[in-house]
């Protein structure tokens, strides 16, 4: 037995002496590669801000052998889902001493989405799981907004919501054939995975995260006024993430009612818990004296605001609904209405000597008198509806209108108004700008491109299987962005504040993913593909956004045995 399968049966051993254990091993090795797609406007960060490290131009280079072993006696079995995984290159070494460890020099980690052990029919039509594993609730494809048990897999872009496994108790109680109960906890809470490019969602200070419009223009106005005629522009030194108190009020708990109703299987959910992505609860400013200037004759500052900015875990509760069938047109609807907890952000500084601007060190003089809120507490929805349909044996295709994409969070959409700032700055001159920074108010300087909070999306694919056993895949699949956003400025002529709509399709706002594959089978366990992401749009947009890592030529082999 590998060393590796030998280690996933550890937590089977106590099954082995049984005499009736059945005991089913299988597995993988695969090969990943992939390559970045360059694009000139990818990091725009400016020359004086810190830059982000998200790795080599290769953007992923990797061997990954995963096992599973599944066994089971009598009333009871256990499973291990184990992958090995080698990273084909190194990072961080810091000096040549680190040369001399293996674990620096060739790096590997383990993955174990699956580990635990459960009873079935410990009375009758009870069951229960207990360890690592991941419940996949949701009737959407890939996109599944009541999946809320499990922190989200975003760190491979390329697996379209895969989901981490953590450690919890599930409990299965099936009075009919065609109900079930299920009741879930999860002590701990297990952050979402994100991508080494997510760096860049705090990095853009122009995004200000709040809710407060009024907060927001007089920011843009300020943090303007001292880069432009102060030299000290705005830049995220870092972030700090504080993960929950590990204490029974931030475990998580969820309960669910399945059942087949003729045709359609339908599900109602309940979910108490925490958002597995953070959102801002903390910004602090200091001021660094740091005289210096671009290369090759360029601008220079006189030094830096530095912010700070520390990031939370909201509470939330949401109430789910499930619904597929198939009458020839395979159909799903899956929704979750979110009940979040209100988030304010407090915003905190050192002293601030900016001319004839000083600020002394404390919490931001807020206009309204209060902290803005980066999460409002009202309720919002996502969901996702989608149809299927086989064209004979070789074709395949979906679509899906998806509201609310991963890593949105808050109210805000064409049902109950809320937009995040995806672009900002002011339209005013020098003076303008000083007096709208001493004046505290940035209504006639400030600009913003805005989006909503929740964005609405369409997922289609198409699947072509060629070849008489049918071993040859070709794959198209696309998402649009269709959330459409505004422009909010200052307008001399009516001496007020107007708002420029964009259509859809305008280059402003949208943007979108185009991901053609070609997958071969060989037989025998051996699988080839390979393909191109392309993520398109602006910088400001949901797929141009530098967080999203860019477009990439990828290419895989795995064997499976």
């Amino acid at each position: 037995m590998p060393a590796l399968a030998a280690l996933t049966l550890l937590v089977l051993a106590p099954l082995a002496h049984a005499q009736d254990t059945k005991i089913q091993y299988g597995g993988s090795v695969q090969a990943d590669i992939r390559f970045a797609i360059p694009k000139a406007d990818r990091f725009p960060l400016p020359w004086y801000a810190p830059q982000p490290d998200i790795g080599p131009g290769i953007a992923r280079d990797e061997l990954r052998w995963t096992n599973k072993l599944y066994a089971r006696t009598g009333h009871f079995g256990a499973k291990a889902n184990v992958a090995l995984v080698l990273p084909g290159y190194t990072q961080d070494l810091s000096g040549l001493q680190d040369m001399t460890q293996r674990p620096k020099v060739g790096p590997v980690y383990f993955e174990a989405n699956e580990l635990y052990i459960e009873g079935y029919d410990l009375f009758p039509g009870f069951d229960l799981r207990v360890g690592n594993q991941v419940v996949d609730w949701g009737a959407g494809d890939r996109f599944n907004p009541t999946n809320t048990v499990n922190p989200n897999d975003l760190e491979d872009v390329l697996l379209f919501g895969e989901q981490v496994g953590n450690l919890m108790a599930r409990a299965d109680y099936t009075p009919k054939w065609w109900l079930t109960f299920t009741g879930i906890y999860v002590p701990v809470l297990r952050p979402a995975l994100l991508p080494a490019s997510a760096v860049y969602a705090f990095a853009n200070t122009d995004r200000l995260p709040w809710y407060d419009e009024n907060l927001r223009l007089r920011v843009q106005a300020e943090n303007a006024a001292a880069s432009q005629l102060f030299g000290y522009p705005t830049v995220v030194a870092g972030t700090t993430v504080q993960l929950p108190d590990v204490a029974p009020r931030n475990g998580q708990f969820a309960l669910r009612v399945g059942a087949l109703a003729g045709p359609v299987n339908v599900a109602l959910s309940y979910y108490n818990g925490l958002s597995d992505t953070p959102v801002p609860i903390e910004n602090h400013t200091t001021q660094t004296q740091d005289p210096r200037c671009a290369p090759f004759g360029g601008p220079c500052v006189n030094g830096t605001l530095d912010n700070q900015v520390t990031l939370g875990f909201p509470h939330m509760q949401v109430i789910g609904l499930n619904l597929e069938g198939d009458a020839k047109l395979g159909y799903r609807l899956e929704a979750g209405l979110f009940f979040p907890e209100r988030t304010p952000v407090r915003i905190t500084n050192g002293e601030l000597s900016l001319g004839p601007v000083q600020r002394p060190a404390g919490e931001y003089p807020y206009p309204s008198g209060q902290a803005p809120l980066a999460v409002d507490g009202r309720p919002f929805a996502k969901w996702t509806l989608g149809v299927d349909y086989t064209f004979g044996k070789h074709v395949y295709a979906n679509v899906q209108w998806v509201h609310g994409f991963p890593g949105e969070f808050g109210a805000g959409d064409w049902i109950s108004p809320g937009w995040s700032v995806v672009k900002g700055g002011v339209t005013s001159d020098a003076s303008g700008t000083l007096s709208c920074a001493l004046g505290e108010d940035g209504t006639q300087c400030a600009t913003e491109t805005l989006r909503p909070r929740e964005g609405d999306f369409i997922v289609a694919g198409i699947d072509i299987h060629l070849l008489p056993v049918q071993a040859l895949l070709i794959r198209l699949f696309g998402i649009a962005d269709l959330s459409g956003g505004v422009t909010t400025r200052w307008d001399e002529a009516s001496g007020s504040r107007v708002t420029d709509t964009y259509s859809v399709f305008d280059p402003q706002v949208f943007s979108g993913v185009i991901y053609p594959e070609v997958s071969y089978n060989f037989g025998n366990g051996l699988e080839l593909d390979g393909g191109v992401l392309l993520q398109v749009g602006q910088a400001q947009t949901q797929f141009g956004d530098p967080q999203t890592g860019g477009s990439m030529v990828f290419t895989r082999a795995k064997f499976s045995y």
